[in-house]
């Protein structure tokens, strides 16, 4: 089964395509499958925080480290 994903998860995904892959995890995926409205993305990668914030570094997407 596949998971509707938006235009910005889809462009931060392409972003993150020659470092690594990005997961979309928690209750966005759970949420979906059960056809609920998603309201926040839960994301995860295998990359250290110093490699995605240079990949992000002056982009539109904002990092919250947890």
């Amino acid at each position: 089964m596949k998971i509707k994903v938006s235009e910005n998860l889809h462009e931060l995904a392409q972003r993150f395509e020659k470092y690594g892959q990005l997961f979309v995890v928690g209750g966005y995926v759970r949420n979906s499958l059960l056809g609920f409205t998603e309201t926040d993305i839960d994301i995860a990668s295998r990359l250290s925080p110093e490699k995605i914030s240079s990949i992000l570094k002056n982009t539109k997407f904002e990092i919250i480290e947890k």
